[in-house]
């Protein structure tokens, strides 16, 4: 009985020991915090170490896989002047995300606008999306049942 009691403590101590003591970032606000040291450095302290590393005469490309609790996202920064530009992240996700991001920056400014689709084959509703105050903006499809983005870009 009392190995059964110590083994419980030791499971239940361990358990309680090993949360973390801060809330866990979700994608954008890691995004949030890189955009306001505007610095390349700090991407491996939030994002790990780069797939891949591609140069163009004024801009590098850091493109960082999909993890389990992040999903693909590339940085664009300038050669020139050593800062970000621009960060896409992947969000191809399998719930209305149009609602999610609707919920997550509820507190801003929304600006959706209808864009013409270029498709010749398939029926598409193409709106964007601009929130000016976080320099964010997407697409998506209206005709889609879950409202995806590919891709949400921060300026």
């Amino acid at each position: 009985m009392r190995a059964l009691m110590f083994f419980l403590l030791l499971l239940i101590g361990c358990s309680t020991g090993s949360k973390e003591s801060y809330p866990q970032l979700d994608e954008f606000d890691k995004i949030t915090s890189i955009r306001k040291s505007n610095s390349p450095k700090d991407l491996e302290k939030f994002f790990g170490i780069p797939e891949k590393i591609e140069d163009t005469p004024s801009t590098r490309l850091y493109s960082f896989p999909q993890k389990s609790n992040q999903r693909p996202i590339r940085v664009f920064v300038s050669k020139t002047t050593n800062k970000i530009t621009t960060i896409a992240l992947n969000y191809w996700v399998d719930f209305d995300a149009y609602e999610q991001l609707k919920q997550r920056f509820k507190g801003y400014r929304w600006i959706e606008t209808s864009v013409s689709s270029n498709a010749v084959d398939v029926v598409e509703e193409l709106k964007e999306v601009s929130l000016p105050e976080q320099g964010i903006s997407f697409q998506y499809d209206n005709q889609d049942p879950l409202r995806r983005p590919m891709w949400i870009f921060f300026k």
